[in-house]
């Protein structure tokens, strides 16, 4: 019974660590946010590559290790964890982002396919067949609860934390919705938007990441204001069947500006 719970504090935790560093949940949407959409697309297959890999090679490292299964675990979370580092650093400053991010999830894959069939072979040598199966059902249960608990922790102790598990995308989820989305942006942005919503989006600090929930010329909408190199743009999205009136409405605005060139 001892080995047992051990066993399952040990896939717990570590089932956790690999949740909250996904490499296929997070790191897309860091690219996508950056636009670089096309190392976005091949970073699963990145990932996937290094994981056959890492499975493949796997008993050959388990050899050479001489059968020190532990050790091999221990070594691929800190390899992850290092690799994660180089992540952040390379999204905060933007150096080498896409080589970066491919580089790493290729490798990271690699040493969680080392570690995935390391922990096996630890449970194939120390618990049953019943044992095994009722093992891996609990630490995949023990290591959901922990990770939304986790979770909720960090988004509780604010934004400092959330660059470390999504840097440059710190405070923003993917919500998958089928609203028609709009982008507006120019020099003169903020005058459209204020003859057609009532929020004063210039006092807005968009460093803050505001999300904003109103009214547009009547309809429901949502704004997230992003900084741009060549300045401030808003998504916007709102129900598809008020889409065409909402597009005319604005681009009438536009139009209408004092002073716009023809």
């Amino acid at each position: 019974m001892g080995r047992y719970y051990v066993l399952l504090a040990f896939g717990a935790s570590y089932s956790v660590g690999a949740q909250m560093a996904s490499v296929s949940v997070v790191l897309p949407f860091l690219l996508a946010q950056k636009g670089i959409l096309w190392a976005a697309g091949l970073l699963y297959p990145t990932f996937s590559i290094g994981f056959i890999a890492g499975n493949a090679l796997s008993p050959l490292v388990v050899e050479r290790s001489r059968r020190r299964q532990n050790a091999v675990i221990a070594t691929a979370a800190a390899t992850i964890a290092a690799l994660t580092a180089c992540i952040a650093v390379a999204g905060l400053r933007d150096a080498f982002v896409a080589a970066v991010f491919l580089l790493a999830s290729l490798l990271i894959g690699c040493a969680m396919g080392m570690a995935n069939n390391a922990y096996a072979e630890i449970i194939s040598r120390m618990l049953d067949r019943p044992r095994r199966n009722q093992l891996l059902l609990n630490q995949e249960a023990v290591g959901a609860v922990l990770t939304v608990a986790a979770t909720l922790l960090i988004l509780a102790f604010g934004k400092p934390m959330l660059w470390l598990f999504g840097p440059g995308f710190a405070g923003a989820y993917p919500v998958l919705r089928e609203d028609l989305a709009l982008v507006l942006g120019g020099d003169r942005v903020t005058e459209v938007l204020a003859q057609v919503c009532n929020v004063n989006f210039n006092a807005l600090d968009i460093g803050q990441r505001p999300i904003v929930m109103t009214l547009m010329v009547g309809v429901s909408v949502l704004v997230l204001p992003q900084q741009q190199p060549d300045g401030a743009i808003y998504r916007i999205w709102c129900d598809p069947s008020f889409g065409a009136y909402l597009w005319e409405t604005l681009e009438e605005v536009v139009h209408k500006m004092p002073g716009r060139n023809q």
